[in-house]
């Protein structure tokens, strides 16, 4: 689960998701790379491309969203920023 949620500004079924899609490639993967891929690949599939993400353990963003797509959380040590191109 989820360490601690930043920001949050999607639905709870899609917080969910990216939550759980986190966690098990935090689990399974051996590098940042791979995890931003498998959760990025997640999010385009289940709710429609233009998805990005950004994993890692020290990073600074200013991004635009598409309202309501959007959240930043940690998980396992490594923050994990989720958005939607508008």
């Amino acid at each position: 689960m989820a360490e601690r949620i930043e920001i949050c500004e999607m639905s709870d079924d899609m917080r969910d998701d990216a939550i759980r899609e986190a966690s098990n490639a935090a689990e399974h993967k051996d590098s940042e790379k791979e995890i931003s891929k498998a959760i990025k690949k997640y999010f385009d599939n289940k709710y429609q491309p233009c998805w990005n993400c950004v994993v890692g353990k020290s990073f600074n963003a200013y991004v635009s969203y598409q309202a309501k797509h959007f959240i930043f959380f940690y998980v396992k040590q490594i923050s994990v920023l989720l958005y939607k191109m508008g």
